[in-house]
């Protein structure tokens, strides 16, 4: 049986090899790069969908997966709480409103923690998972297992995975053993991530370790990128005054996506500001406009639409119609010259009786226009 995954992840490596041997910009490599990355992942369709939040200490990727469960489960504070993978899944058969803590050593070892409460699990994650609980040192990872079906990335088939932070082992003045063995931690489950979310924090966003963290790890990896605590962002007197109440979080947001963009180097339509400080007072109070406003609601949205892609009917349309996009931006004897590489993949996924009829006009298109 053809696997088509397998041949259009041969045309993009093949395409992308070409565009760094031909002197295409940059930008463009890269996201054929997290078009890559995809594909990648497409062909793991039917193992665990993991979804990781990266990012710097104190940018709140704690604080923002509680909001995406709906309960306060995380250690979440003013310093830098989470030392240990944290990997949160669902299970429907699971009571509600109980726990099961699978607390993993470096050894192998497991400690199971079964059926517990909110505020037992709580105390077990700042013991085992955090900085402050002072028994991290020697744990590998936790799992936390309930019935999530409020969440609709868990009852998906998402687990949301949270991670130590990375923001000090990248400046030689701050580095420590702690911070190194925190960044290495983070960096080694890179590359089982099907999602990838980097957490950066609104008043914080031109981080030079953020941004090398970023570049050296994360950009390649198709990354769904949050400006956390938007609230905090505040604009200039002038600015404020001179706009009317219904255009000032319209700017705010605007302006913020925009530091994004000249600092990372991020697409524009993979950034999305939020804020778990608003989400965590709407629910508490539970103010409906509020949530909506704290853009959580949206982020939920866009992973649940990052795990449909997952679905290799979805994604390989998603992967076909970003290379599209991609090689238009190029030079059309350039992008001929290159794809003159990729002719024979794309011949195989079009005469494939296992290509979906969609997938095979798409890859049709593009390639009768480059061949």
């Amino acid at each position: 049986m053809s696997d088509t995954t397998q041949f259009l992840l041969q045309a993009l490596k093949t395409i992308e090899d070409g565009c760094r041997a031909n002197g295409v910009k940059p930008g463009i490599i890269e996201n054929i790069s997290g078009t890559i990355f995809l594909i990648q992942k497409i062909r793991k369709y039917n193992e665990p969908k993991t979804i990781g939040f990266f990012g710097a200490q104190k940018r709140g990727k704690s604080s923002l997966i509680n909001q995406l469960l709906g309960c306060d489960l995380m250690p979440v504070g003013p310093y830098p709480l989470s030392s240990v993978v944290i990997k949160v899944k669902h299970e429907s058969n699971h009571a509600e409103g109980a726990f099961t803590i699978d607390i993993i050593d470096m050894d192998g070892h497991l400690d199971t923690n079964g059926n517990v409460d909110l505020a037992s699990a709580q105390m077990l994650l700042m013991q085992y998972g955090s900085h402050r609980g002072g028994l991290s040192s020697g744990i590998d990872s936790i799992t936390v297992t309930s019935n999530f079906n409020s969440s609709r990335i868990l009852r998906d088939g998402g687990v949301l995975v949270d991670t130590p932070g990375a923001e000090d082992a990248f400046d030689p003045d701050k580095s420590s053993a702690d911070n190194t063995h925190d960044t290495n931690r983070a960096i080694s489950i890179l590359s089982s991530m099907h999602v990838v979310i980097f957490v950066e924090r609104a008043d914080l966003m031109q981080s030079y370790n953020s941004q090398q963290f970023f570049s050296a790890n994360l950009k390649s990896m198709r990354p769904l990128n949050v400006v956390n605590f938007k609230d905090n962002y505040y604009l200039d007197d002038k600015t404020s005054r001179s706009l009317p109440p219904e255009l000032l979080e319209k700017t705010r947001q605007s302006r913020m996506t925009e530091v994004m963009l000249k600092t990372f180097g991020m697409n524009l339509d993979r950034i999305l500001c939020v804020s778990s400080k608003e989400a965590a007072t709407a629910r508490k109070n539970k103010d409906k406009q509020l949530l909506m406003q704290s853009n959580v609601p949206a982020l939920e949205e866009r992973i649940v639409g990052e795990l449909r892609n997952l679905d290799p009917k979805i994604g390989q349309r998603t992967c076909l119609v970003e290379l599209e996009k991609n090689l238009a931006q190029i030079e059309r004897e350039t992008v001929r010259r290159i794809f003159r590489q990729a002719q024979r993949p794309f011949y195989v996924i079009l005469n494939s009786e296992n290509t979906p009829n969609n997938i095979t006009e798409l890859a049709r298109r593009i390639y009768e226009r480059y061949k």
